[in-house]
């Protein structure tokens, strides 16, 4: 007889916007519309920053028109400069032709 031995790994943990409920096992609740938690596993869903949009459930937040953001999971919202205020179109998307830092350069 053959016996083989297989190894695995199983990750336990929380996505963004899973909110704990009891620290003592991993019962949570999605934080609503206007709400946002950085991570998860948290027990409080924070208010949603200023300029950004916050959906809800597992949709990740997003920066609002003029703003820029460097990733999809940060959480820290810059202002395009003037010059560039109409090209920075929200939602992590600049205008056709536009992109890069605060939609900065050109294509």
């Amino acid at each position: 007889m053959i016996l083989s031995t297989h190894h695995f790994s199983i990750k336990v943990g929380f996505f963004t916007n899973e909110l704990l409920l009891e620290e003592d096992n991993f019962n949570f609740k999605l934080c609503e519309i206007g709400t946002v938690l950085e991570g998860g596993g948290k027990i409080i869903c924070n208010k949603c920053q200023e300029n950004g949009i916050c959906p809800g459930g597992y949709k990740l937040n997003y920066p609002k028109k003029g703003y820029w953001r460097e990733n999809v999971i940060s959480f820290d919202y810059i202002k395009c400069e003037n010059k560039y205020e109409q090209v920075c179109f929200g939602e992590d998307e600049c205008l056709q032709g536009y992109k890069g830092v605060l939609c900065g350069l050109c294509e």
